[in-house]
Formats: structure tokens, C-alpha cells, sequence
């Protein structure tokens, strides 16, 4: 039985009030339109440099000599999959089981009794400085991808040129790859329905288990939802500010954020990071274009690279009717995917199976 933890949730909740939030809001600058431009390019060619490579480009052409026919299982049916996927890895609450509707209401019980007054308290000191943290994640998120993927830290002197000839580079990579985008983008969809019916415990490369897993969704018709007394897009929202102050428990910038003058040597950080930025990327018109065309197919096959580690279980998947999957028996679990989705954002152990010493739930 899945348990939203009170104690642990009242005390994340009181921990917020600690953080000079209205500070540090203060520090995010207002518009740093190249950061979120090489933010985006350095997301995209992730994705991009990994299929590109000379093993990417071989482990695509053997998976697409498979012939999968194209995806059948709409969109709206793979996300109702997704959500489920999502709240059995990270409450424990699985859809497709002999106990679900018990589980489920369990679950349902804690949310209502424990989630409403943190959420308020959380929303009420949060809400007001939405603009100023969804510009915090970005600003980190887009500086961690350009390290990771162009080796390049935004925050150093000279990080401008340094840039440019990794991205030039990287453009001559991708120029020289063959994607077929929507035969990539295909073999991705089949890697989100293989994850995702693994995390409920069923492998569909295996003997039988598209079978077993059709008896399990058949199973579930009907299966009744209960009610949840906070409103789902209150808690996406919530879930989006909270893990935009995630970066605040490590490090921003390069400042560790627990040190007694973290805010004064974090303002020192941004300032040079604004004046990096201030500087013209050094890229041809034709190799800025090479990038900008990665990035934006790189971010459409996100989920292709873990396809082509899939191998013979990719191969397997040829000789299934996916089309013929009853997927539209699924429960809807949007609600409880957006509850563990919200404790996930938080960073700490939100949801436990057994009961603490201060439980008074179980």
C-alpha cells in the first residue's frame, strides 16, 4: 500500500520557509534569450550526436531492417500507459494487479488526508515567484546540457569561442549522418511502450507476455478510480516550481547553494555568466543552421536512442500485434501519475510502502 508520508511532507513544506526565496528570485535575470537558444541547441544535439555517431547510424540500420510497421497505438493511449508506468515505479501502486482497486483507494485516502494544507501552504509561498524559478530551471538546465554535451562551462571566461568550435564540430557530425527523422522517431515510440509495460511487470519480447499483459488490461476494465481532493493541474504546477528549486540543494552555477554567502558569490556567478552571453556566438550562417537543424530533430527522437540498445527485444517486438493491444481498457491514472510525479519533485522520500514510528495512517 502506497502512503503519502505526512510527517515527511509537513516537514518539506516548513523547510521552503527557510530559503530566501524572494533573494534569490531577485538575482534570476529578467531575458537571456541566447542562453535559452544555446540551451535549446545543446538538449537537441544530446540526442542527436548519439545517433549520429558511427555505432548509432549502425544499431539504426539494423533496427530499422526489422520493418516495424509504423506505431499503431495512438499518442493520448501511450501517455495513459506512461502515467501508469509512473505511479507503479514510484509509489509501488500497480494498475494491473489482483489488488489494485484496494491500492488504489489506499492511496487516494492518503493524498486526501495528507496533500491538501502542504499543497496550499507550498502554492501560497511559491505561486508569487513562478515566473522568476521556471527562469532559474532553464538558466540551470541549459547550462548543465552545454557542459555535458559541448564540454563548454557558460560561467568561465572565454566560454563564448570555446562554443563556437564545439558546435562547429558538432555540426559537421550531424551534416554527415542519414536519418530517416520519421522511421527514428517510429522505433522511439516502440521503446516508450516496451519501458513503460516493463515497469508494470510485463515484457512483451518475452514468451507470452504481450498475452499476459492483454489478460491484465482486459482484467482492469472498469477498474474503479477514486476521487482526489486536489486539483491535478494544481499539483503539475506545484510539481514544475518545486522542481525548479531542486538545483537549490546542490549547486547553481558552481556555488555551492548551502554556503553562508551562497547568494553573493551566486550574483557574482550570474553577472559573468550575462556578460559570456553578452558576446556573439562565432558560427557561419551554414553551420548555425547544421546546429539549429540537429537540435530540432534531436528533440523529437528523444526516446530513439534507448531503442537501439533494445536489440533482439526490438526484434521480437516485429513478430507482436501492438495495434491489437487493448490499451483503451487502461484506468486513467492521470491524477496519481501528477501525485508522484509531485512527490518526486520534491527530492525526498515522499511515498513509502511501511509505516514510520510517527505513522498514523497505516
Amino acid at each position: 500500500m502506497s502512503c503519502m508520508c505526512v510527517s515527511q511532507l509537513a516537514a518539506f513544506a516548513k523547510s521552503l520557509q527557510n530559503l530566501p526565496l524572494n533573494t534569490l528570485a531577485s538575482l534570476i535575470p529578467t531575458d537571456l534569450p541566447q542562453l535559452a537558444m544555446v540551451g535549446g541547441m545543446a538538449s537537441g544535439t544530446t540526442t542527436a550526436s548519439a545517433v549520429a555517431s558511427a555505432s548509432g547510424q549502425a544499431k539504426l540500420r539494423a533496427a530499422l531492417r526489422l520493418g516495424l510497421p509504423p506505431f499503431p497505438i495512438s499518442l493520448p493511449e501511450l501517455g495513459k500507459l506512461e502515467a501508469a508506468a509512473l505511479v507503479a515505479g514510484t509509489t509501488g501502486t500497480h494498475a494491473l494487479t489482483a489488488n489494485a482497486s484496494v491500492a488504489l483507494q489506499r492511496m487516494a485516502m492518503s493524498i486526501n488526508a495528507h496533500l491538501p494544507s502542504p499543497l496550499q501552504l507550498m502554492m501560497e509561498l511559491l505561486q508569487p515567484l513562478a515566473e522568476p524559478l521556471m527562469k532559474l530551471l532553464a538558466m540551470v538546465q541549459a547550462i548543465e546540457a552545454t557542459r555535458a554535451v559541448f564540454g563548454v562551462n557558460l560561467a568561465l571566461p572565454g566560454a563564448m569561442p570555446q562554443l563556437s568550435a564545439a558546435m562547429s564540430a558538432r555540426a559537421k557530425l550531424a551534416a554527415a549522418a542519414d536519418i530517416d527523422i520519421q522511421a527514428a522517431m517510429n522505433l522511439g515510440s516502440y521503446a516508450r511502450l516496451m519501458r513503460a509495460t516493463a515497469a508494470l511487470g510485463f515484457h512483451l519480447a518475452r514468451p507470452r507476455g504481450a498475452a499476459r499483459f492483454s489478460t491484465a488490461l482486459s482484467a482492469a476494465a472498469g477498474l474503479p478510480i477514486p476521487p482526489l481532493a486536489v486539483a491535478v493541474p494544481e499539483m503539475n504546477t506545484l510539481a514544475n516550481l518545486l522542481t525548479a528549486l531542486r538545483p537549490l540543494q546542490k549547486s547553481v552555477l558552481g556555488v555551492n547553494m548551502r554556503l553562508p554567502n551562497a547568494l553573493q558569490l551566486l550574483a557574482a556567478a550570474i553577472s559573468a555568466l550575462t556578460a559570456n552571453l553578452a558576446e556573439p556566438l562565432a558560427l557561419s550562417a551554414e553551420a548555425q543552421a547544421a546546429v539549429s537543424e540537429t537540435a530540432a530533430w534531436g528533440s523529437q527522437c528523444s526516446a530513439v536512442p534507448s531503442a537501439l540498445d533494445l536489440g533482439m527485444d526490438l526484434k521480437a517486438m516485429a513478430a507482436i500485434q501492438v495495434g491489437e493491444l487493448p490499451l483503451d481498457l487502461l484506468p486513467d491514472l492521470d491524477g496519481f501519475a501528477t501525485a508522484a510525479r509531485l512527490g518526486e519533485s520534491t527530492g525526498v522520500q515522499i511515498w513509502t510502502n511501511s509505516p514510520c514510528s510517527s505513522c498514523r495512517f497505516f
